[in-house]
């Protein structure tokens, strides 16, 4: 294990930043690694991410995970596709738009 990996800290961006800042949208079919994707971002950045979802089991791991504001680097989700999975099969992939 390497040592310099226990030092990273995440947070939220502070307000003087996140008042002009608008974060990415992660728009990503579920299942596809967004999770993976947003952990990267956190670990890379420093700064949470958000999502549109609130999923309480990725609180404990991903404390941001309940915004959905200007206080996270990017905000996860995903088309609304409910409709199309008894039709046909989608292919699993993850993007980032901006």
């Amino acid at each position: 294990a390497d040592p310099t990996c226990n030092n990273i800290k995440r947070h939220y961006l502070p307000d003087h930043i996140a008042t002009n800042y608008t974060p990415s949208l992660l728009y990503s079919f579920p299942g596809s690694g967004n999770t993976w994707v947003r952990l990267l971002i956190e670990y890379s950045t420093g700064v949470y991410t958000g999502s549109f979802f609130h999923d309480h089991s990725l609180y404990e791991i991903m404390p941001g995970e309940h915004a959905c504001n200007k206080s996270v680097a990017v905000v996860k989700a995903h088309p609304n596709i409910q409709k199309f999975y008894t039709h046909i099969q989608i292919p699993k992939y993850t993007a980032v738009f901006k």
